[in-house]
């Protein structure tokens, strides 16, 4: 009796198991034949705008600073079995582009890659998940939180406020006074063409390079790792207004100028 019992047991976990792996094919089937993709071009004037807000998952996002005083968003807007939802609205005196992955996860195929440009002393606020970000050529504030994937910079000289999870930070020809990097398991490299007055930097499972140009200007480093070296060729001390601090637990830590 005992063993009927299991072997009707084992009977019904591997229907049930069967089911699920055929309800998962049939949806991934119907996902790629219901495949679609969407151009976006929008154009508009930035007039009363002070701030562009991206709220994203999934896919790219390209943010560049013009010296037009227009807003431009183009892209793609890919969907699966369900359509991914996508808005670009003004709300008082922010832009703001949205997209959200519909429920079916195992047939969606969602993702959207934009590239944005804006006027380069717009403020800039991202908050996307799965999603890669590159910023270029802003010179207002710019806060980007991101997860599972990797952060580009270049040129910005405005405040800067860069997380990640799980992937690398690169920012290069810098110019921002005010700068913070954190990620959780990534490479952080930061690169000044002008000497910062503050940089902050925390990861866990990487390293970390600062170069900063090479001036008679000096700089009050504290630097933190538990499993690896720590490097600094650079003109320190205590007392200086200018702060390099790096913190991290599994990787070496390199501050220095350009040739060294």
């Amino acid at each position: 009796m005992s063993t009927t019992w299991t072997r009707r047991v084992w009977t019904t976990l591997g229907s049930v198991l069967t089911v699920v792996v055929l309800a998962s094919v049939l949806l991934q089937v119907l996902g790629v034949l219901g495949r679609s993709s969407v151009r976006v071009d929008r154009e508009l004037s930035a007039d009363g705008i002070e701030a562009l807000v991206v709220d994203v998952t999934e896919g790219s996002v390209e943010i560049r600073g013009t010296d037009s005083t227009r807003i431009r968003v183009t892209g793609s807007v890919h969907s699966g079995l369900a359509t991914t939802e996508h808005t670009e609205r003004t709300e008082g005196a922010r832009f703001v582009v949205r997209a959200r992955c519909p429920g079916i996860t195992a047939a969606n195929f969602c993702s959207v890659d934009h590239v944005i440009d804006v006027p380069r002393g717009l403020h800039v606020v991202v908050r996307s998940r799965n999603t890669s970000v590159v910023l270029s050529d802003l010179s207002g504030s710019v806060d980007v939180t991101t997860s599972d994937a990797s952060v580009e910079a270049d040129r910005l000289s405005g405040p800067l406020t860069i997380r990640t999870s799980n992937d690398s930070i690169d920012a290069r020809d810098m110019r921002s006074t005010s700068n913070r990097f954190e990620t959780s398991n990534g490479r952080v490299r930061a690169e000044f063409v002008v000497e910062p007055e503050t940089v902050q930097v925390s990861t866990s499972e990487d390293s970390v390079a600062i170069v900063v140009p090479d001036t008679p200007a000096t700089y009050a480093v504290g630097l933190d790792t538990s499993n690896d070296e720590q490097i600094t060729s650079v003109r320190t001390d205590p007392s200086s207004p200018r702060r390099i601090d790096v913190d991290t637990s599994n990787g070496g830590i390199v501050v220095r100028y350009p040739r060294d």
